[in-house]
């Protein structure tokens, strides 16, 4: 193990941070994937979610898409949308991120998916970035840090050293 730089700080020092969410669209529940995935079981558009993911990508002002009292930023962003089985997946990779980002995105997203809501929504909340034009907040147990990445130091590694890819 190498000793850590004076100036290194696990928080402040990331350069990019990978979020998992992960929904399980079936009809029923899996005893497997319950503290790991949001279960729905009503049918999805794919096309939809495909279409509000890519409304995401570069750069926003994601105030519309914070928790109350958390700093409004501008961030860059990607987010790709893929499917694993019955579940479909979405990886978040930014800069940084603001409390509860990454849930409310997916929960407007879903809403749209499931014909709640337009895609106009989500270009209103983008355009006009206050909470009230996003969506719902997504529940917590199908999010997941998946990788950070720092200056020398990539968490993929040991991904990959572990075969949890």
């Amino acid at each position: 193990p190498r000793e850590g730089e004076a100036e290194f700080h696990a928080r402040f020092s990331v350069q990019k941070k990978h979020y998992r969410y992960r929904v399980l669209n079936s009809r029923h529940a899996s005893a497997f994937l319950r503290s790991t995935a949001l279960h729905i079981h009503t049918t999805l558009s794919i096309e939809k979610l495909n279409a509000a993911a890519e409304l995401f990508l570069g750069t926003h002002d994601f105030a519309a898409f914070k928790a109350a009292g958390s700093k409004a930023e501008t961030h860059d962003f990607s987010l790709p949308l893929g499917r694993d089985g019955d579940c479909i997946v979405y990886d978040v990779a930014g800069s940084g991120f603001l409390y509860n980002m990454v849930r409310i995105m997916v929960g407007t997203m879903l809403r749209i998916g499931q014909g709640y809501d337009d895609i106009s929504k989500l270009r209103h909340a983008l355009e006009c970035p206050r909470r009230e034009n996003a969506g719902d907040t997504a529940p917590a147990h199908g999010l997941t840090l998946w990788r950070i990445e720092y200056p020398e130091f990539d968490t993929e590694d040991l991904l990959l050293r572990n075969f949890l890819l």
